[in-house]
């Protein structure tokens, strides 16, 4: 008898963090719409406000620990919220330079109003097993969170070196990919499996990359590839640029220009990780040449910055605004952050 795949696996398909991770990406899509199309806030601000519609408020460094994010993501994603008023920030009782954080009667209404489409979503997915293999996996499920939990106390007795997260994550392999410190009694058991799932299925996948045929383009930087090896298409974003938003100026013509790059033609992928949408951010090339340099040369997006960072990509920019093509023809282009603090995220489309 042939030893079972999920123990002895092939390829990475037959991984069972990858397979995991793939059920997230693609379930995860709808909350995500839901949230962005919906209600205006991203998936990060809807984990922020479900943690903290569960008591009557939380310090901001507990709030990162349950959450599974860093101060930095937390402190953003908490400063969006307040701007939209749907937290509050509050001085500690005795203590000013701590601030705890709450809900706003507005954000529970949000938090009301979204939470049972949530759950909705859940139901359905879960629709396709009988209540007996619904107990079977959730035993399954709690099993396999106390063996991560037991492996990662492990791990970090061991020690080991942090990875260099902007870097690609290179570092030791002994790295603790559940804590971005040594403070790790902070973080939850919740989620190790979550967090384990991305980072190991994303470095198996940045490895072997693959091949495939681009067959939808959403916007100036997301496009979904057909692999040639099978399975449904999968969501990338590109690597190293920032396109403008669908609904900004120029959104469309960013969107056109990729399409006319690259649609219905076969691409090489290589994955570097997800990102907080559950899109594939890879380096795609077309004819053996780098979509995203094409796609900044020709003034169709920005190269991706990062704090001080011009990004991967500055080259061509400065390239294209010497030349004044595409976002650069005339004016000054507002760049996608920025209107998207100003309006909001666009309306999600439907695939």
């Amino acid at each position: 008898m042939p030893a079972p795949l999920l123990t002895h696996p092939r390829t990475i398909d037959d991984l069972f963090l990858y397979r995991i991770s793939r059920l997230l990406v693609t379930g995860g899509a709808q909350v995500i719409r839901l949230c962005e199309g919906t209600f205006g806030i991203t998936r990060r601000e809807w984990r922020i406000l479900a943690l903290l519609a569960q008591g009557d408020g939380l310090l901001s460094s507990e709030l990162a620990g349950r959450a599974q994010l860093d101060r930095a993501r937390t402190s953003r994603a908490v400063t969006a919220l307040a701007a939209k008023q749907l937290v509050s920030r509050n001085p500690r009782p005795g203590d000013r330079r701590s601030v705890m954080l709450s809900l706003t009667p507005a954000g529970r209404a949000l938090f009301d109003a979204l939470f049972p489409q949530v759950a909705a979503i859940n139901r359905s997915l879960l629709g396709a097993l009988d209540d007996a293999e619904l107990k079977r996996l959730d035993t399954a499920l709690a099993t396999l969170q106390a063996r991560a939990d037991t492996l990662v106390q492990a791990q970090a007795r061991l020690g080991g070196a942090r990875g260099d997260r902007r870097g690609g994550g290179k570092g030791s392999p002994s790295m603790k990919p559940h804590c971005r410190d040594h403070r790790c009694g902070r973080c939850s058991v919740a989620g190790v499996i979550l967090v384990a799932t991305l980072l190991i299925a994303t470095s198996a996948h940045s490895r072997l990359g693959y091949a495939g045929k681009v067959s939808h383009v959403s916007d100036g930087d997301t496009l979904w590839v057909a692999p040639d090896a099978g399975g449904p298409a999968r969501k990338l974003r590109l690597d190293g640029i920032d396109a403008p938003e669908i609904c900004q100026p120029h959104g469309e013509a960013s969107r056109q220009a990729l399409a006319r790059l690259a649609l219905n033609r076969r691409v090489e992928v290589r994955v570097r990780r997800q990102d907080d949408y559950g899109r594939e951010l890879a380096h795609v090339k077309v004819d053996r040449q780098d979509l995203g340099a094409l796609m900044v040369r020709e003034g169709q997006a920005w190269s991706y910055r990062w704090r001080n960072h011009p990004g991967p990509y500055a080259a061509e920019e400065a390239a294209a605004r010497q030349a004044h093509r595409g976002l650069f023809a005339a004016g000054r282009p507002e760049l996608p952050r920025d209107f998207r603090q100003r309006h909001g995220p666009c309306p999600a489309p439907g695939r």
